[in-house]
């Protein structure tokens, strides 16, 4: 009788390939929104922000939906092809994020962004809304570009059933 030993498996993923590690800490951020009766309302935020000199934040997606309803009531000028980025601008001199248009809703931040080559004033930035987190990233900076864009015609969470009825 012959008996079965089990094999060893050999690896075949490489190794070679570079990792790419990005250092943030958790901070707590402000996020200012309107009342129903016109005012102000805040709340304390749990975010990530890059180490300084970096250009991003990172937070739960149930944060973003002021933001988003915002998009819907103002009409930002987003088209139907980008659903899942939403222009914003980064105030230096307050540090927050907020619409072109509107002064709120407002994301309060605790240390300043560095943008491009000038950091006074306002900078552009984007709300990416896909993933665990989602990011707001400062336009035209390096860490725009290293969060991964969805492939055309890729609808976040269909894979996992989500929103299907």
């Amino acid at each position: 009788m012959f008996r079965i030993l089990p094999r060893a498996r050999v690896f075949t993923r490489s190794f070679s390939k570079a990792a790419f590690h990005r250092s943030h800490h958790s901070a707590t951020a402000r996020l200012v929104t309107m009342g129903p009766q016109g005012t102000p309302i805040t709340r304390q935020i749990d975010v990530w922000l890059g180490d300084p000199g970096s250009a991003y934040v990172m937070f739960y997606p149930k944060f973003s939906q002021a933001f988003q309803e915002e998009r819907t009531s103002q009409g930002d000028g987003s088209t139907p092809q980008d659903p899942e980025l939403l222009p914003l601008e980064f105030h230096h001199d307050t540090q927050h994020f907020a619409h072109k248009s509107s002064p709120y809703p407002r994301l309060e931040i605790p240390q300043d962004l560095v943008g491009r080559s000038d950091t006074q004033g306002n900078s552009p930035a984007t709300l990416h809304l896909w993933g665990v987190t989602h990011a707001i990233t400062l336009d035209g900076t390096s860490d725009c570009s290293w969060i991964p864009a969805q492939p055309p015609g890729v609808i976040p969470g269909a894979a996992a059933g989500i929103g299907r009825a």
